[in-house]
């Protein structure tokens, strides 16, 4: 299937837009009165909406073009009205009874409706009224609402400005609702846009829960028969919610940090010109219906949950300003709800809020990224198999909340299920990313395995962040039978071997599903599974005696298909970190939950000691442009005293598991518990083949990894030591040489699989040229050790070679013995052909001690002479040489010669 062909290019959107007067919390926007006017005039209130309308529109364009969206976009709003940044007084007045809202439609002018569609938004509230209080809840604040038209023209054809509720509108609570040309489209906005009239002037903690819930209302009350005049059908209504709300069938997918946000869309990008050249607002349509979708899994197995929760709320909503208490607050409802301690998918409420990424109200700086999963129906007779739509979303977010959208190019990693990588077409192997948007449509082909189906891992790179999904090729549609399957996955996780499926649902079952190489695809026809409701899964391992069950859980679907990835429950674990005062190169072997590096250290503000070295700007990123916490990211801290830290995140096993690594100096910790032998490292760079450590080393990777070891005399330094491979465990500093970046991956202990490379330029496979010179060491009084290697070879020269010469990462400070040659060197190689002097430097010391030397030759054949200039001292080196200084300074030099070999 042709991606480009099915959907169209990425149009270039207009630049220079005007900004909006006013500030936007997305959902929730606010105008400043000002002046001595009473309330602002109904054309800015218009202007406001149709520019935020129409920014939104033009964000998401790219997105909705390639998900082949056909109906109209929108966006209802709250907009609260302020002077001089204080919200206005909410007038009140009282319903037929309290919490009940009566709608009062302008009858008269410009503002009011045609009588026909008039009609047809009142016969929407009468029909949906009893649905929406039994899902929502009795709204905040009874009494009437005036409903008034207004102009949502705006420039995208398919996309209209939505709803907008002002509950603090000087003559009351108010409605604003353009005329939509589809009614089934206007029913459900409606529905959205009075929902937001229940909250009324409830303060938002995060959009992904207060818009959250209230797009999971909107999806069960538009799906309910009855509520929406006209009888439309449930594909009208389906083709509505599946474009703008709903997630359910791969959730799974897009569950990953880097999701959640707040706001949802940057106030940068509402208030500023888009970029030239397009923009999609980064992940803003996808965070939307992600947080939508995980309420309404919530809702499937409690479905009085949102009411419940709600009318608690209201009862005072000043005390649920935090996370805590809202998560508090769920636990009291979901026990009330059951008469017991209720769960979420098996979870306490806390629990499984915390493994959903969108709900994270993510405040940290640094690079995001996101990924949307598409199961492309394949066209009948094709040579279709497994075709899937991958979009990447990539953004910058700065300390103050705005986010620079990126541009770049990545090199997408695809995994057999025997962890071996493999390639698409040659278009697919590439993605090219611009204004925070980018995507591919790779077909996993039918001869992978035969025509079986099978799991393949997807792994896609970005500026040191990773993003991964598994997807069932094969199990959806194909060519040969194009109709999808309703339900399909995959195992994540597990040992590669034959596995039995239970799923169990309100009404029906299927039992022994088999699955075939960690993929299983089926099509369920019992009607009763199209419900959003529980599944109660159990997952068997068949091909060991006794046959092993390995999974038994539920998982809550939406309304109609469902993916899934099933995970062990081992996946997810907490490691503890452990903090003692003094600096520390660390890494994290788990995936976090939630990356935010303040809440996980247990630190704030300027108590948060911790550096991460940003090759792209060649500077160490802290304090406020501190980056999240990422699955194998290194990073420097120094806490001030022992805090211990638990990091809460996933880690699969018997699974290839990649890092992402950018061009120079990066500092990791493979995702393992121990060590890792270097025959189960692989290193790619763009799209080749899997190189083995040891053909990376010099080629793709620098020659030499350092880690770091503190100073016993003072903590808060330390010295880089040379390592050749991770067997420490340890996180180590790693020099990528190519351009494109490179990932670094840790294959199964089970597998049998080498990794298969292509030809990647001179010196692959390792040194071979004889090398000869000298080793010397400094020692320190407390037996802290430094060491550098000065060698020559014949194809050796004086200018930085990197796949023989090892420059020394950056430094943090401490002791370290340095080369002074084309750069900051611990290996410095030149050539044999003459006479060379290494001019190597003590850094670090502490002045009144006394230090030691000892060098070696490596070989009998070398001339070496070592000179101290301020010490007077000198001698030739054999296989064993001592001298020793007392540091005068804080930095002292000596001189090696290396002469001809002889």
């Amino acid at each position: 299937m042709n991606w480009k062909a099915r959907t169209g290019r990425l149009a270039a959107l207009a630049a220079g837009l005007c900004g909006i007067a006013g500030t936007a919390g997305a959902a929730d926007l606010t105008l400043d009165v000002r002046g001595r006017s009473v309330s602002p005039s109904d054309a800015e209130i218009d202007s406001l909406a149709r520019r935020f309308g129409s920014t939104s529109a033009r964000l998401t364009l790219g997105v909705r073009r390639k998900l082949g969206v056909r109906v109209v976009y929108s966006q209802p709003m709250r907009l609260f009205l302020t002077r001089n940044g204080s919200p206005l007084p909410t007038v009140r007045s009282r319903g037929r009874e309290a919490g009940d809202l009566t709608l009062a439609f302008e009858t008269a002018g410009n503002r009011a409706f045609p009588a026909e569609y008039r009609a047809h938004l009142e016969g929407t509230f009468t029909a949906a009224r009893s649905t929406l209080n039994a899902v929502f809840g009795s709204p905040k604040t009874g009494g009437t609402v005036r409903i008034r038209n207004y102009d949502a023209d705006i420039p995208d054809t398919q996309a209209v400005a939505g709803g907008v509720y002002i509950p603090n509108a000087v003559g009351g609570p108010e409605i604003r609702f353009p005329v939509y040309s589809s009614p089934t489209a206007a029913s459900i906005n409606f529905i959205h846009t009075l929902l937001l009239a229940y909250l009324a002037d409830n303060p938002s903690f995060a959009e992904s829960w207060t818009e959250g819930m209230v797009r999971a209302a909107v999806m069960s009350v538009a799906r309910t028969p009855g509520t929406i005049p006209g009888s439309p059908t449930s594909a009208e209504i389906e083709q509505v919610l599946d474009a703008l709300y709903d997630i359910s069938a791969g959730y799974d997918w897009s569950n990953q940090p880097g999701l959640g946000a707040e706001p949802f869309i940057a106030p940068n990008l509402l208030n500023l010109p888009l970029p030239v050249g397009g923009s999609t607002g980064g992940p803003f349509l996808l965070r939307y219906r992600m947080a939508g979708t995980a309420w309404a899994k919530v809702a499937a197995e409690h479905p009085g949950f949102l009411a419940e929760f709600n009318r608690r709320r209201n009862l005072n909503p000043a005390l649920y300003a935090t996370e805590t208490a809202l998560v508090d607050l769920g636990q009291t409802v979901l026990n009330a709800l059951v008469g017991g301690t209720g769960t979420v998918e098996g979870l306490s409420f806390a629990e499984w809020v915390r493994r959903q990424a969108i709900l994270h109200r993510d405040l940290s700086p640094g690079t995001k990224t996101a990924l949307e999963v598409i199961p492309l129906q394949a066209g009948a007779g094709s040579s279709d198999f497994g075709v899937f739509g991958f979009l990447l979303h990539a953004v910058r977010r700065e300390a103050g909340g705005s986010e620079v959208l990126l541009s770049g190019r990545t090199h997408p990693v695809y995994w057999r299920p025997d962890a071996l990588r493999f390639f698409a077409a040659g278009q697919d192997d590439v993605i090219d990313v611009a204004g925070g948007f980018g995507s591919v449509a790779p077909n996993f082909a039918r001869s992978t395995f035969d025509g079986r189906i099978f799991r393949s891992r997807v792994e896609i790179p970005f500026q040191g962040r990773m993003v991964r999904a598994s997807v069932p090729a094969g199990a959806v549609s194909t060519g040969q039978a194009p109709t999808p399957n309703n339900l399909y996955g995959t195992l994540t996780g597990f040992p590669n071997g034959s596995y039995s499926l239970d799923v169990r649902w309100t009404g029906g079952s299927r039992t022994s599903i088999p699955t075939n190489l960690m993929a299983f695809g089926l099509n369920i026809s019992d009607s009763s599974f199209d419900r959003a409701q529980p599944l109660d899964i159990t997952l068997r391992r068949i091909d060991v005696s006794p046959v092993q069950t390995v999974l038994t859980g539920r998982v809550n679907k939406g309304w109609g298909a469902f993916g899934m990835d099933l995970q062990p429950a081992s996946a997810w674990q907490t490691f503890n970190l452990a903090r003692s005062p003094g600096l520390s190169l660390s890494g994290v072997p788990v995936e976090p939950a939630r990356g935010d590096a303040e809440a996980l250290l247990g630190a704030s503000g300027g108590n948060l000691l911790i550096a991460h070295w940003n090759a792209v700007t060649g500077r160490w990123d802290q304090a406020d442009r501190r980056r999240d916490l990422v699955q194998g990211g290194g990073f420097f801290h120094r806490p001030t005293v022992t805090t211990p830290a638990a990091i809460f995140g996933r880690r699969l096993a018997d699974t290839a598991v990649s890092l992402a690594l950018t061009p120079g100096w990066n500092a990791v910790r493979l995702p393992e518990s121990g060590g890792v032998p270097d025959a189960r490292v692989a290193v790619a760079s763009a799209a080749e083949a899997l190189s083995t450590l040891t053909e990376a080393r010099g080629t793709i990777l620098g020659p030499t990894f350092f880690r770091f070891e503190r100073d016993p005399a003072n903590p808060d330094v330390g010295t880089y030591q040379p390592e050749t491979g991770f067997a420490s465990g340890e996180a180590l500093f790693v020099n990528v040489l190519r351009s494109e970046g490179a990932i670094l991956a840790t294959l199964p202990g089970t597998s049998s699989a080498a990794p298969r490379r292509t030809v990647i330029g001179p010196g692959s496979g390792g040194v071979q040229e004889p090398e000869r010179g000298v080793d010397l060491r400094l020692v320190s009084p407390r037996g802290l050790r430094s060491s550098v290697e000065m060698r020559v070879r014949t194809d050796a020269s004086d200018r930085l070679d990197p796949a023989l010469d090892s420059p020394l990462p950056p430094s943090m400070g401490g002791m370290q013995t340095v080369v002074l040659g084309p750069s900051r060197m611990s290996r410095d190689v030149r050539s044999s052909r003459q006479t060379n002097r290494f001019r190597v430097t003590f850094e670090g010391l502490i002045p009144g001690q006394t230090y030691r030397i000892e060098a070696s030759a490596t070989d009998p054949g070398i001339r070496a002479y070592y000179t101290d200039r301020l010490n007077r001292r000198g001698g030739w080196i054999g296989p064993r040489f001592f001298a020793s200084f007392r540091a005068a300074a804080s930095t002292h030099e000596v001189e090696v010669m290396i002469g001809g070999v002889r």
